[in-house]
């Protein structure tokens, strides 16, 4: 495992650590869309191609990720949905302080869903699921997660 700062320049600097090891993995996630091109940019650097060497996965689901030369299989966020919740929730804690009352944690899970691309290697396997269309890439596969649940957090 590497860390990263959510940069091109970290993916950069996680993907050649990771070539370095005497055993190379098959398959990489990488924590966001920005890191992955990165990572891409070191792979193609050292002659090896994604998918066929390494495959890709990768968080966030930017515009770019669809319009890569190997275009990146992502977990899309709902980001806008994301900011709308954490206004709400700030604006919620800021009225109840006001009126005396105390904060307590909510856990709140948005949806997400995987968008099978060429870099994982498997996007032929999704041929058949179900298509659903998107203005950025009509070869994408999308498999879509849970729907937001707020939940009290105890403890």
């Amino acid at each position: 495992m590497q860390e990263g700062d959510w940069s091109e320049w970290s993916g950069q600097r996680g993907m050649s650590t990771l070539l370095s090891l005497a055993s190379l993995p098959q398959a990489v996630f990488i924590a966001s869309d920005a890191m992955a091109i990165g990572a891409l940019k070191v792979i193609r650097s050292a002659g090896m191609q994604v998918p066929g060497d390494i495959a890709l996965v990768s968080f966030d689901d930017i515009p770019l990720a669809s319009s890569l030369e190997t275009p990146l299989t992502t977990v899309r966020q709902p980001i806008h949905q994301l900011g709308y919740t954490a206004a709400s929730v700030l604006i919620d804690r800021l009225r109840n302080s006001d009126r005396g009352g105390e904060a307590t944690a909510t856990r709140i899970v948005l949806p997400t869903e995987l968008v099978v691309r060429a870099s994982c290697g498997q996007q032929s396997r999704f041929a058949a699921a179900q298509r659903q269309p998107d203005a950025r890439d009509s070869n994408t596969r999308h498999i879509k997660g849970g729907t937001p649940q707020p939940e009290p957090v105890h403890g």
